[in-house]
């Protein structure tokens, strides 16, 4: 093994990784005692013979018929460009009760076109690693991942993204309390490639009240693969006290993430400073979170079990756990197009929403249009998003605590439905006559409805006088 040494090595699994275990072995099971056990836990409680049909599967070569999951495979003949990958099993290779068992295994994993250096035992205490000079290792159970962190953070080699181990498990609701430090969890070995998945971006000027709780909703997600980047823009209270009282909590010492906390020296106007955040920002897709907003712990693996299904989405919408959305599902994005102009049942809040970083095409960064937009900067994002061919995905979970608004403009004048007027004139070219109509009969109804409900009537004639375009005063005015 010494020949490893020095080189950037990362180990693997190979039951559960790279194959389809335990239903091979259950299967071999079956055809030897005649019985469908539903998992390993069944089958040695109720299998009066399990020791001894194991020890016949180890002796066969019927791990040779294991199918590949071809996923993994890929990837990891794709990390094999950077890497040098060592197979590390807890197959007994090197008990004499198996002589056969190595090699056996070895040519197999030649057979099958895996580009690997080594293969070794995998022990539960991770001392296979003392000697090997390993960046991660990947496993799909959690004592040895947990145990690989250990020993690699003792090794004190770098890491890849300060991730000492990579957990395969396709199960959403894993605890975090169960992951040691330097675990991350990812369902396919591409999610490697793909580090970060998320970067949770949070504007945290002036929520020194909340936003201790928006951080340790973050730390609470059950899915691990994202980045954190929190800005401050001149915050007048105690924010900054806050962030750096968090990041000595607990919580955080044991769950330990990625994290980037900047400080501007300039004080935001409106929603100025929601794209700063991005801008550093790493992650496929960007999960903004307002400084007094949190998300359940079920928030990101929610979006990812939508994301990783539908490759095309460019925008996520949850439910809040006041109210949830009046439509679900996928949107393709000839109707989700329509639906975003319109703005139908309202736009997603930012502490709701879960958007695409770049433009595929030309790795254009998606970002808030806070100049034309002061108080739903957001809308103008979602069109941009949709008119560059993405579709939408609007989920019922009831993910995100939304905080009251403390604006009080937005509460005492209705100044922040201009933004919908401006941008249904601005973008109109993109549109047909009929759709334009509809959304300017839409949204005029929308702040009809308002002003009869609350009896603000002089609010509403306030919005007329303060729309920026003449034409659209007399169309609004119409509409009333």
């Amino acid at each position: 093994m010494g020949d490893y040494v020095k080189k950037r090595i990362i180990t693997c699994d190979i039951d559960g990784v790279l194959t389809d275990y335990p239903a091979c072995w259950l299967k071999f099971l079956q055809d030897e005692c005649g019985t469908l056990y539903s998992s390993t836990d069944e089958a040695k409680e109720n299998e009066p013979k399990y020791s001894y049909y194991k020890d016949l599967y180890r002796e066969s070569d019927y791990k040779a018929t294991l199918p590949i999951i071809e996923h993994n495979k890929l990837a990891l003949n794709k990390l094999s460009e950077k890497f040098d990958i060592v197979f590390a099993t807890s197959r007994p290779i090197n008990d004499e009760k198996y002589p056969s068992l190595k090699a056996n295994t070895y040519n197999w994993l030649k057979n099958t076109g895996i580009e690997f250096k080594d293969l070794v035992f995998k022990d539960e205490n991770a001392k296979y690693l003392e000697n090997l000079d390993v960046v991660f290792h990947i496993d799909d159970e959690l004592k040895y991942a947990n145990a690989a962190a250990i020993q690699i953070k003792n090794n004190k080699t770098n890491n890849y993204g300060e991730c000492g181990a990579y957990l395969i498990n396709s199960f959403d609701s894993l605890d975090p309390n169960l992951l040691n430090n330097g675990v991350m969890v990812v369902k396919s070995v591409q999610e490697i490639h793909e580090f970060p998945f998320f970067s949770v971006c949070i504007p945290a000027t002036n929520r020194g009240d909340t936003i201790y709780r928006a951080l340790q909703s973050v730390a609470k997600q059950y899915y691990r693969n994202f980045e954190l980047i929190l800005v401050d823009c001149e915050s007048n209270d105690n924010t900054v006290s806050e962030i750096e009282r968090f990041f000595f909590f607990f919580y955080f010492k044991n769950h330990p993430f990625n994290y980037t906390f900047e400080k501007k020296n300039y004080v935001p106007v409106g929603t100025e400073d929601w794209n700063d955040p991005i801008k550093l920002a790493k992650g496929k897709y960007i999960a903004m979170l307002e400084g007094d907003d949190a998300w359940c712990p079920n928030h990101l693996s929610n979006a990812y079990s939508s994301l990783s299904k539908y490759s095309n989405i460019g925008l996520y919408g949850s439910s809040n756990l006041s109210s949830k959305r009046n439509f679900q599902g996928l949107l393709n994005n000839e109707k989700a197009k329509d639906f975003c102009y319109i703005m139908q049942f309202g736009p997603v809040p930012p502490s709701e929403s879960i958007f695409i970083r770049c433009n595929n095409t030309n790795e254009k960064e998606f970002l808030y249009n806070s100049d034309d937009y002061k108080y739903s900067p957001e809308i103008a994002l979602y069109v941009d998003i949709v008119l560059n061919g993405y579709d939408v995905f609007y989920s019922q979970e009831q993910d995100v605590y939304r905080e009251p608004s403390s604006n009080p403009d937005k509460l005492q004048t209705w100044y922040y439905f201009v933004d919908r007027f401006v941008l249904i004139n601005k973008y109109k070219s993109f549109y047909s006559d009929n759709i334009v109509f509809k959304s300017k009969v839409y949204n005029g109804t929308v702040v009809c409805k308002s002003a009869i409900y609350t009896k603000s009537f002089k609010k509403s004639s306030g919005l007329i006088r303060n729309l920026k375009n003449k034409k659209e005063k007399v169309k609004t005015t119409f509409f009333f």
